[in-house]
């Protein structure tokens, strides 16, 4: 600013003595030159003020939220993503893959992109195009409808509400693929929006629950568990009724622990059954926006814990051949039997999420005759894939301590890196953690579990 008064009491002082006398030859062209100078600063600092007057109106304070989704989003999403649009319709083009399980990145980067423009104030109306999607995952389909609805919400309470459309084709399909357009009826954006009501055939739902009671969850997940088994003429028995009850319990009551104060967590299932081959696919999502597990282990973790993961970090770094992510060494280690940012006397903790991928593999572990089942961890800026390649396994020590410990490398082994086709760091970040399974039931797959153990 100071800069800014002096030239501009010499530009003054400067066209006073221009108005009285004419200069010639270098020195008019000096004058000329300080003289265009002035006029672009000046318009610089026109365009500057302009913007931050425009930016203080369109992006609102993340503590004028009443969501939590909308004021986690506002935390987590670049500057530079911001919606800068002008025009009152946006045209959104959905990824072609559009999952967490195979696509994070851009499927993060997506989301990003509809929340800035959903809370852009210039945005009066969003027209999804999903013409080239051919790969939907419900965690991706669910987060951006949630999304979508808190926006829709908070825009109505600021007096500037907002409208979504988007096309169908002309023979009724909205994307290149049956499937995704049956989840988009049935469990996706035109579910959420009211748009479309009618049941399908060969679909079944757990419509989206928020932060259930770990006994409503359990109860509804094991109904949407039956009503999938009976398109294969099967049925939980009441032990397996029991042991998932107190998985999904467990795993419900992690998300409402480990997200921190105020975090809102989710629950949605979406069965899809092909009569053709008599195959199922089965996806549930289990979601939190809130503290990341990095955020939860590095800021609450008992004093014990802390220095078990700081440990593991710093000699990770030594022996790694390249820097790995302490975001994403946290979140690894935190998957490793016994480690849990409690820690009670006489009271084994960091049990539950070895429980839940020890479930995985051993009721839907793969081979060449399914498809390939898989479960992904998101939180925060780390994407960890378990589809059966690399499994839990028993460490017995000399003690006769056991241990149970999932690495994502041949060796199985902590000091080893671990595979990046697995366990990946991420550009985008996602403000909380998501859990996603995608399971595929055929009769191959009943046999052989039926001929294991009945």
């Amino acid at each position: 600013m100071v800069y800014v008064g002096m030239v501009l009491e010499y530009y003054v002082k400067l066209r006073m003595i221009m108005s009285e006398i004419k200069f010639t030859g270098k020195a008019k062209r000096t004058l000329q030159k300080i003289l265009f100078l002035r006029k672009k600063q000046r318009k610089v600092l026109k365009q500057r003020r302009k913007l931050k007057k425009r930016n203080k109106k369109i992006h609102r304070n993340p503590v004028e939220y009443t969501s939590i989704v909308l004021s986690s989003m506002e935390k987590s999403v670049p500057l530079t993503s911001k919606s800068k649009i002008l025009s009152g319709v946006v045209n959104l083009k959905v990824p072609d893959v559009f999952c967490f399980s195979r696509n994070q990145d851009e499927a993060i980067s997506f989301i990003n992109q509809v929340y800035s423009c959903a809370t852009d104030l210039n945005v009066t109306n969003l027209h999804f195009d999903h013409t080239s999607c051919v790969t939907m995952g419900v965690c991706a389909s669910t987060i951006m409808d949630i999304i979508l609805l808190q926006c829709k919400k908070w825009r109505n309470s600021v007096k500037s509400p907002i409208n979504y459309s988007g096309n169908l084709l002309r023979d009724g399909r909205i994307s290149k693929n049956t499937e995704v357009d049956r989840l988009l009826k049935a469990s996706g954006i035109l579910k959420h929006l009211n748009i479309y009501d009618k049941p399908i055939d060969a679909v079944e739902c757990l419509n989206l629950i928020q932060n259930g009671e770990s006994a409503l969850v359990a109860e509804s997940t094991i109904d949407y568990i039956n009503r999938s088994l009976a398109r294969h003429n099967l049925v939980l028995s009441p032990e397996g009724a029991n042991y998932f009850g107190q998985l999904l319990g467990e795993i419900s009551d992690n998300c409402s622990q480990h997200g921190g104060d105020g975090a809102v967590w989710y629950t949605l299932g979406h069965y899809s059954f092909n009569k053709q081959t008599s195959e199922g696919k089965c996806q549930l999502v289990i979601l939190d926006f809130g503290n990341t597990i990095y955020e939860g282990l590095k800021n609450t973790a008992t004093t014990g814990m802390k220095k078990r993961i700081d440990k593991y970090v710093k000699r990770s770094w030594t022996l790694f051949p390249s820097r790995e992510s302490e975001e994403t060494l946290y979140t690894l280690f935190s998957l490793q039997q016994r480690v849990s940012r409690f820690e009670q006397k006489g009271i084994v903790r960091g049990n539950g999420t070895i429980t839940f991928l020890d479930a995985f593999q051993n009721l839907f572990n793969n081979d060449s005759s399914t498809k390939r089942s898989m479960l992904s961890i998101t939180s925060g800026r780390c994407s960890i894939l378990f589809d059966g390649t690399y499994t839990l396994q028993e460490e017995v020590y000399p003690s006769g301590y056991r241990n149970k410990t999932i690495a994502f490398n041949s060796k199985n082994r902590l000091n080893v890196p671990p595979d990046r086709n697995y366990v990946r760091t991420l550009k985008n970040k996602f403000p909380g953690t998501i859990i996603s399974m995608e399971l595929y039931i055929n009769n191959a797959l009943i046999d052989r579990k039926e001929n294991n153990n009945g």
